[in-house]
């Protein structure tokens, strides 16, 4: 029977660490604002326009994140139930996915929000920002000797 409890346990805490790492979406590996500012030459009004959306959009995933993790402790206790119910369990699932979706929907609309704000050569260099490797755009290639 211990043995039994223990195993759930582990399968509980296995789904609650895994559900919590999906909670935020992925890092789309952009630069971070003030390195996109310096590299697309942004202008003051620009820089500010894209901080404080990037703030409202940081505010508003942060209360879905809360929502999420709370969504979380609801599912785990849906497991820990001496029978657990599959259609209860869905049916948070389902809840859970949908403010995961919300999250990646404000992403596009905060990225698309920031190619708005740029003229068209700044967005031809955002292009070219996002063509190159990752490890290239976050800054984290070598450079060979000069």
């Amino acid at each position: 029977m211990m043995s039994r409890k223990l195993s759930w346990l582990v399968v509980l805490g296995t789904v609650l660490v895994s559900s919590l790492a999906m909670a935020r979406p992925p890092h789309d590996g952009m630069p971070s604002l003030k390195a996109l500012a310096e590299r697309l030459q942004l202008t003051p009004d620009q820089t500010a326009a894209a901080k404080a959306s990037r703030e409202a959009q940081k505010e508003a995933k942060k209360a879905v994140r809360a929502t999420i993790e709370g969504l979380h402790g609801e599912l785990q206790v849906l497991w820990a139930a001496e029978s657990p119910d599959r259609t209860k369990i869905l049916a948070k699932m389902r809840e859970i996915g949908a403010l995961k979706e919300q999250m990646a929907v404000s992403h596009v609309d905060g990225r698309l929000a920031f190619l708005k704000l740029l003229t068209p050569l700044q967005r031809a260099e955002m292009r070219k920002i996002a063509a190159e490797p990752r490890h290239v755009r976050m800054g984290r290639h070598k450079r060979p000797p000069a």
